[in-house]
């Protein structure tokens, strides 16, 4: 991830947090910033997981698409 991607998620993380609960945005931005490094790790365990056994990159992509569209 580039520094560019970066703050681009972090200003709409911020977005977020103010419109969600503008009194106690320090809140909602950090649960969201939680939530963003957990699926960091799980998300490559999972794929690294799912590739290693399967031998390529298909069944991690497929998992990655299902997870973002649900």
């Amino acid at each position: 991830m580039n520094s560019n991607t970066f703050m681009g998620m972090t200003a709409l993380t911020f977005s977020i947090g103010k419109i969600l609960r503008p009194g106690q945005s320090q809140n909602v931005i950090g649960l969201l910033t939680a939530i963003y490094g957990i699926d960091q790790i799980f998300g490559l365990l999972v794929s690294g997981i799912l590739s290693e056994n399967s031998g390529n990159f298909v069944s991690a992509i497929v998992m990655s698409a299902v997870v973002v569209i649900y």
